[in-house]
């Protein structure tokens, strides 16, 4: 187990060392000059070739690519992600601050995704062909396809301003407390459809695959109740699949709530990574990035973690 951890601790670092460089010169060789976002329009002296120059120097845009690569690199090590360019903070300051906001959501969105989307997944696969199946997988269907910011903006017209039942933008603070709940409720719902809808076909895929096996069959024949059979047997083996979307599910959720965190106002990385590639902030999005690649690395860590304890059956070598 320890050596199978190793080796994954180890395959973090060349993961993210490689979304880290892609997203650097990605960015670095985009068209414009962030230094031309700090010129005021208004007074051309400001915009003098000396001006422009002590800009670049001051945020150290003036050494060639490849230093500005080592040196970035370097920063990592040591913890230093740079001085954002629009907000004048260090880069990891404004990534703690709004971390546990982002890993709050998440969190709430993956457990309604999870509720939902098994619920209806279990469901539909016991009553397979019927009615209830072809609506099931329909509304799953839907929340697969349907763009995020589309839905978003659905819920914050109709929940929040038609009927005022909950807020429809704006920070209320940790969902651990009421008033935070309330206005992270719109924005975790909006990002939990979507795996919902995803989760539910693949549960209900994995649930036929063990409700025709075998042993399924005998515990039926024992007189055990439909309740134990699903649950205690079929669902527990049809966990390894679903557990791996789950993995995927959670770092995509990190990823996905860039444009839903802008839409409802939440003050966390997907809304901090929008303001840094509006603004060419080079530093909030390559830091932004890394955060969100070791994410998926160790989301995937995770899961792979919990097979053992889900299937005794599993052994790391």
């Amino acid at each position: 187990m320890s050596t199978y951890l190793i080796k994954r601790l180890l395959m973090v670092f060349p993961t993210v060392f490689g979304a880290v460089t892609l997203v650097f010169f990605a960015i670095h060789l985009a068209p414009g000059d962030p230094i031309a976002l700090y010129i005021p329009p208004d007074f051309p002296v400001d915009a003098s070739p000396e001006r422009i120059a002590e800009l670049r120097a001051r945020v150290g845009l003036d050494r060639p690519l490849h230093v500005q690569y080592v040196s970035f690199i370097a920063g990592i090590f040591q913890g230093d992600l740079g001085t954002s360019l629009h907000h004048r903070n260090p880069v990891a300051v404004g990534l703690l601050e709004r971390l546990p906001a982002t890993l709050e959501l998440g969190i709430l969105s993956l457990a309604i995704a999870v509720v939902l989307g098994v619920t209806v997944g279990i469901v539909s696969a016991i009553r397979r062909g019927t009615w209830l199946d072809n609506v099931a997988m329909t509304l799953a269907l839907f929340g697969v396809s349907i763009p995020n910011f589309w839905l978003g903006m659905l819920l914050m017209q109709l929940v929040g301003l038609h009927w005022p039942i909950l807020p429809p933008s704006g920070f209320g603070g940790s969902i651990f407390t009421a008033e935070g709940l309330r206005f992270a409720l719109l924005p975790a719902i909006t990002i939990g459809i979507s795996g919902a809808g995803g989760l539910a076909r693949y549960t209900r895929s994995s649930m036929l695959d063990v409700l025709n096996e075998d042993y399924v069959r005998t515990a039926r024949s024992k007189g055990l109740s439909e309740r134990i059979v699903v649950y205690k047997h079929a669902l527990r083996n049809a966990l390894i699949p679903i557990i791996t979307l789950l993995g995927l599910s959670f770092g995509s959720m990190l990823s996905g709530a860039v444009i839903v965190e802008t839409v409802f106002g939440w003050p966390g990385l997907g809304r901090y990574l929008v303001t840094g590639i509006s603004n060419r902030d080079f530093p909030v999005v390559q830091g932004v990035v890394l955060v969100i690649a070791v994410g998926f690395v160790l989301a995937n860590l995770i899961t792979d973690l919990i097979y053992g304890f889900v299937d005794p059956r599993i052994r790391y070598e």
